[in-house]
Parts: structure tokens; sequence; C-alpha cells
């Protein structure tokens, strides 16, 4: 297992994402973050990824799921932290799709250093 803190972490940006403040969640990410989105996008830095996050139509709710920490390499610095969450998408109040978004996160250094997410619709 990977450690405790990394995980911490992540719960740490969820609470400020649900929030959509942007500014508290910046400190969470390293300059050089890389972000894989699930529709293909690729970018590094945060303000690219808040960038995506505004140019986003829906407005969302979830529900965090699970969080584990994963290190795949105890020679190597940092840990993985996969997590999971039930959301649900609408739009001027109405449900436009639900889905379950899966998460990971490669936290050193007390930062994320790369980020990617899968989203499988659920009926």
């Amino acid at each position: 297992m990977g450690s405790e803190s990394a995980v911490d972490l992540v719960k740490a940006i969820d609470a400020e994402w649900a929030k959509m403040d942007l500014d508290a969640m910046r400190k969470f990410y390293s300059d050089t973050c890389v972000f894989e989105w699930f529709d293909g996008d690729q970018f590094q830095g945060f303000e690219a990824f808040a960038e995506k996050l505004s140019k986003d139509t829906l407005d969302y709710s979830w529900k965090m799921m699970w969080a584990f920490s994963v290190d795949d390499d105890a020679n190597a610095p940092g840990a993985w932290v996969h997590a999971g969450f039930d959301e649900i998408g609408t739009l001027e109040g109405d449900t436009v799709e639900k889905a379950v978004i899966e998460e990971w996160y490669m936290v050193q250094d007390d930062q994320v250093q790369y980020y990617s997410n899968s989203k499988r619709l659920t009926p």
C-alpha cells in the first residue's frame, strides 16, 4: 500500500473541487503536472486544467466512493492514489448524465505530478 497522506491530499482536492475553489486547488498540483482527460485531451499545468473545467457546460454533483494509495515501486519517490466517484451531471436542473468517474493521481512531495481520469456512463 501507499501513503495515507497521499489519500488525504486527494480528499482535500475533492473538498475544494466540490466548491470549485480553483485558487485553493492550485496549491495541490505541481507547476509541471500533466493532465490526461477521459476525452483524450492532454495538457500540462494547472492553468490549462482550470481552463478545461471552465469550458464544461454541465453542473456536477458527486460522491467519493473510494480512495486508496498504491506504491508501485518502493525504491521510487511518490505514490499513486486511485479514487472513484458516482457523478450526476445536470443542465438547467435536468439530469443529463450519470457516470462513474475513476481518477489516478501521482503524488510526490505533497503535490500531484500527474492526473488522469476515465468516465463510464451509467443508466
